[in-house]
């Protein structure tokens, strides 16, 4: 706040020179001055008596620069993804926005400067800093989680940072240290890291929801070791996890994995929007699984995924408790092969003859974008003889397209049957065409050996009893798929 009242004294200054009286200008001078004071910052200084964190270097900074003014708030700043030092430029911005606001209500320079006067004594003379002092850090933590236990929520990462460090104790360097390696690796962002804290606990404790991480960890870990093993184990698999997220955001993340076919698994998974088989991953990892291992129960993932959640629409809910359990059984041991996982997942797996008899009559949305686009991609070029994977989900070089858009489908219009993906190319030239005969005369010129064929489920016309005849045919792939 009053690195805010300094910029806003020191804009008025610098802008207005020739319009500010001198009593103005030392008003100004005056508010840049006490905020000074109260900082503890003075003009041969680049120290202040105020530290944010001492062992985040980036963000100490951050502050000690936003303290000295010398933070220009440029482009830069506004993309932070450190969440800290994006917090802070928010904050500021947002209270000088305000404060400029109601001083650009006044009518003269002067009634500005003493308006602006009036709103600092307010905050110094009103307001109040507290000061808590502790002998040792273990009551520092112990106050910490006292008085956050009240007010605005503090994320569950937080708490659980606040919990194993006080937990360690004459280990908490070391902790400290561990603790900032993973916390780096999300910006500092306490949402990203509690979802990874729940994704490794779902694999070694069970499935937890978010609000209640805290007080399962806080009831489980409380004692030095078990601190130090909690944050070794998230020091080990926080890298996998970055993968699962953003798997082409760098080189390392590419590269995690030496089995190229692996990364893909895990790309197709991500523009799905599947998060839930994380805790089955990184409980893999925990126990040192080949790549090989790993890919076969991806593998089998991805066909739960497909046959549970795509074609049969269950609940996200379901796959994840299941996902979970599994998971927790391969962290602790008592799935200690691959046959033994790949039993346990199959227990999950709908019925083959439920899929086939939904998968007839199934119909989706499509999209340009999104998991929809990639979740029907993926359904409609594993039920294509050929390989297209590589093409359609990572190079995405094809797109969704209908093959007849006539509204007197109605609701086939959106069947599988109806639905095919096409080269690029081909959306410019099907975009205005609108009669299904035309259409099927352009898509006739597609690569895809599947897509000159449709003409083979014309009779008269493409219509309803097309699209069904279609759509058994594919249902013959089901079974071996995925």
């Amino acid at each position: 706040m009053l690195s805010v009242f300094k910029s806003i004294a020191g804009a008025y200054i610098n802008r207005n020179k020739k319009d500010l009286n001198e009593k103005d200008q030392d008003t100004l001078r005056d508010i840049i001055n006490q905020s000074n004071e109260y900082l503890g910052v003075t003009e041969d200084s680049s120290r202040t008596t105020l530290i944010i964190d001492s062992s985040d270097k980036k963000t100490q900074d951050f502050f000690n620069n936003l303290i000295h003014g010398k933070i220009t708030f440029d482009a830069k700043e506004s993309s932070q993804t450190n969440k800290p030092i994006r917090n802070m430029s928010n904050a500021f911005r947002d209270l000088r926005h305000h404060i400029n606001s109601k001083l650009e209500l006044k009518t003269t320079i002067s009634d500005r400067v003493n308006y602006l006067k009036k709103i600092f004594k307010v905050i110094v003379k009103d307001f109040y800093v507290v000061v808590i002092s502790t002998k040792n850090q273990q009551d520092a933590f112990t106050i910490f989680e006292t008085l956050n236990s009240r007010g605005k929520d503090l994320t569950p990462a937080d708490l659980i940072k606040n919990h194993v460090l006080s937990t360690a104790k004459n280990q908490i360097d070391v902790a400290n240290e561990d603790w900032n390696l993973v916390s780096e690796k999300f910006d500092e962002d306490g949402d990203k890291i509690s979802k990874f804290i729940r994704s490794y606990w779902s694999a070694a404790e069970g499935l937890v929801q978010e609000k209640n991480l805290f007080k399962q960890i806080n009831k489980k870990i409380n004692k030095p070791d078990e601190s130090m093993v909690f944050l070794e184990d998230l020091k080990n698999l926080v890298d996998v996890y970055n993968v699962f997220e953003k798997p082409d955001a760098n080189k390392k993340n590419k590269e995690f994995f030496a089995d190229t076919s692996l990364t893909d698994f895990v790309r197709l998974l991500n523009k799905m929007s599947i998060k839930v088989y994380y805790p089955i991953i990184l409980a893999l990892l925990k126990n040192k699984f080949s790549e090989s291992d790993m890919k076969l129960v991806v593998n089998k993932i991805i066909r739960i995924v497909m046959n549970n959640r795509v074609i049969l629409a269950y609940g996200t809910n379901s796959l994840e408790s299941g996902f979970s359990a599994v998971a927790h059984k391969i962290y602790n041991g008592e799935f200690n092969n691959t046959n033994d996982i790949l039993e346990g997942l199959s227990k999950l797996e709908a019925p083959s003859e439920v899929v086939k008899h939904n998968f007839e009559k199934l119909s989706k949305d499509g999209g340009k974008k999104g998991n929809k686009k990639w979740s029907l991609l993926f359904l409609l070029t594993s039920l294509t003889e050929g390989n297209y994977f590589y093409d359609t989900i990572i190079e995405d070089n094809y797109y969704l397209e209908r093959v007849s858009i006539d509204p007197k489908l109605e609701n086939k219009i959106n069947q599988i049957g109806n639905w095919i993906f096409l080269e690029n190319g081909y959306e410019s030239k099907l975009k205005s065409i609108g009669n299904t005969k035309e259409r099927l005369e352009i898509i006739k010129g597609s690569n895809v050996p599947a897509n000159r064929d449709l003409e083979s489920y014309v009779v008269d016309e493409w219509d309803g009893h097309s699209i069904d005849g279609r759509q058994n045919d594919l249902s013959k792939y089901l079974t071996f798929a995925w």
